[in-house]
């Protein structure tokens, strides 16, 4: 089949469909920092840009220019749903991502008593939406789907409460577990509403505390797998496809239970574990940054690698940091595009 515009490309394998050529996207859930040469070139500054949607939006665009992926995505999300709820956040320093460095509650319950979150009017939430509808316009232009990110419920409630205090709860069975993680779902729901409403084509929904590590199987059966499901499905009902990414090797947690369009995997995982569950989900992996500070050749073979085993979007393995060359990007579009030529 002839190649598609990015959009339609990404989309039709979150649906399952077979295509030519595997995309290669960006979502903001997997880079830790933007790319510092980018904003070196377009003179901007981390620690002016966290509340302007106008700088946002063009460092996103520049971005995605630089290294040619084939999305666009909204520059700083993985902190603003905490920030909502009261977690603070390191805004002082330019060369960081806002961190949350202190946590709101000590105890479970006390999400509990949390208002309601309103995208168009707590904290930061409304500077994510107005970016993305400064973004939108864009992406018709380029033919790029607009990424929109969510952090899951778990690691959501992990950023507000010491995750030490959350696994005693779990371990007590205290249902203010899920009294908590219910609430925080609502408020990524009405968030997901409303960037849904701004124009994003998908989600990517992050969760890094869900490891087997941290979690076990048990406890991610019991509170990893039904808000992610949750989540997704309320995306579903919004005729929006959601890719789910995981940190650590997921070979012993029941990932089979999860109702994603994708599961995105870090480089822990082997090629043997993608292709085993290659027939079941879409797979979405790449290089980490290690990797992407090689040469081009090998970008492309270890590229070529993941494809021939079984993934179907090829992004960052998770935690992009700042100091990554735009070019190394762009030599993994390349390779998708070396490895649609050879399947021909």
């Amino acid at each position: 089949m002839p190649y598609l515009d990015h959009k339609d490309l990404l989309l039709a394998v979150l649906d399952g469909e077979f295509v030519d050529k595997p995309p290669v996207i960006l979502p903001s859930g997997l880079v830790s920092r933007p790319i510092d040469s980018v904003l070196d070139s377009e003179g901007l500054r981390l620690d002016e840009l966290h509340s302007d949607s106008k700088k946002l939006s063009k460092l996103s665009l520049a971005v995605q220019s630089a290294t040619q992926v084939e999305s666009l995505a909204m520059p700083f999300v993985l902190t603003v749903e905490s920030e909502a709820y009261g977690g603070e956040s390191e805004e002082s320093v330019a060369s960081t991502k806002p961190t949350i460095f202190r946590y709101p509650f000590k105890k479970v319950y006390e999400i509990c008593t949390l208002e309601k979150l309103d995208p168009l009017t707590s904290d930061r939430l409304p500077v994510v939406i107005d970016t993305l509808k400064e973004l939108k316009g864009k992406s018709e232009e380029l033919n790029l789907p607009l990424i929109g990110d969510l952090v899951a419920p778990l690691s959501l409630a992990s950023t507000l409460v010491d995750a030490g205090a959350i696994l005693k709860a779990m371990a007590k069975k205290d249902s203010v577990v899920n009294d908590s993680l219910d609430l925080l779902a609502q408020g990524s729901e009405a968030f997901a509403s409303e960037m849904i409403r701004a124009g994003v084509d998908c989600f990517c929904i992050v969760d890094p505390i869900s490891t087997v590590n941290i979690l076990g199987a048990k406890f991610f059966e019991l509170y990893t797998v039904p808000y992610l499901n949750r989540l997704t499905e309320f995306c579903h009902s919004l005729e929006k496809p959601v890719i789910v990414h995981l940190c650590g090797s997921l070979e012993k947690l029941p990932i089979d239970m999860l109702s994603a369009d994708c599961i995105s995997l870090d480089s822990e995982n082997s090629l043997e574990f993608i292709s085993s569950i290659a027939d079941d989900f879409v797979v979405m992996a790449g290089p980490d940054d290690k990797a992407l500070s090689g040469c081009s050749v090998e970008l492309q073979e270890g590229a070529r690698e993941l494809v021939s085993n079984g993934v179907r979007i090829l992004s960052s393995s998770c935690a992009l940091t700042g100091g990554v060359n735009p070019t190394n990007l762009k030599a993994l579009v390349e390779s998708s595009y070396l490895i649609a030529e050879e399947a021909e």
